[in-house]
């Protein structure tokens, strides 16, 4: 029997969708401004602090693959991130449908959804019930109406879905969290977490008035997703966009890994 959407479920996705900004069009001639300031401090509010990444260094250090640079807690989930132009979300569909079949317990989070928000926040394929998303949403309030509050302002709609399905991949104790950014990659809310593999599907010309309007420049925005010592797998195979990408693993320190 499908679940009910009651009045709380309502009025709680209602003030979700209020916090909606920069995902709005932009006038003609401007660009987005993102900032991912926001996005760690809201996890460090929720208590999830040890899956944040730390900044870039200016040299790379040198760090065995897959190794969690900023914490030694053997608990924590393992993170699959990815990006791309087209196939992100079936990439990652696929990876948390084989890793459940595997016998573990998968969080998957993808963008947009085509039905209901809860598709988004999807545990060993089931989307979250509305009575999750509905609690889930209000255990963010408190900290949004407080960093509203603040310089550093409240949480806009895409930063909170991503905390939100981080909230629930802990609350239903996920060995790994599979990510699709939402734009981008180098400043999208997904990097603020220290993956443990990132992965581009493809790149080709989309959003260009946010991330440039050549394949390097998108490129270049999508593989930030790759970080030191952190494994990087490209399905990118022609040049341009493939030389961009095998340079930024290069100067990021990433081991690399491309089809073909």
């Amino acid at each position: 029997m499908p679940h009910s959407k009651s009045a709380a479920y309502q009025l709680a996705t209602r003030w979700l969708y209020d916090r909606i900004d920069y995902e709005r069009m932009a006038r003609p001639g401007t660009r987005y401004r993102f900032t991912l300031d926001r996005m760690r401090e809201l996890i460090r509010r929720l208590g999830h602090g040890d899956y944040l990444a730390s900044p870039l260094p200016a040299q790379p250090q040198s760090s065995p693959p897959g190794t969690r640079r900023n914490s030694p807690r053997p608990d924590l989930a393992t993170i699959v991130h990815i990006a791309g132009t087209k196939g992100k979300g079936s990439v990652a569909t696929m990876i948390s449908t084989m890793l459940t079949a595997a016998g573990h317990r998968v969080g998957l989070y993808t963008s947009p959804h085509l039905v209901s928000l809860e598709e988004r926040f999807r545990v060993n394929g089931c989307p979250a019930s509305p009575l999750e998303l509905t609690n889930l949403i209000d255990s963010m309030r408190p900290i949004v109406e407080q960093m509203s509050q603040e310089e550093i302002g409240g949480p806009t709609f895409f930063e909170l879905t991503t905390a939100i399905a981080i909230e629930h991949f802990h609350r239903s104790h996920c060995e790994f969290w599979v990510l699709e950014t939402g734009l981008g990659g180098r400043l999208d809310s997904t990097n603020v977490f220290q993956s443990d593999v990132t992965l581009i599907s493809s790149i080709g010309l989309d959003h260009q008035h946010v991330l440039g309007n050549t394949v390097e420049e998108i490129a270049k925005e999508k593989a930030g997703i790759f970080k030191p010592g952190v494994p990087a797998i490209s399905g990118v195979t022609r040049p341009p966009a493939r030389d961009v990408i095998r340079d930024t693993a290069k100067d990021v320190g990433a081991p690399f890994v491309e089809l073909g």
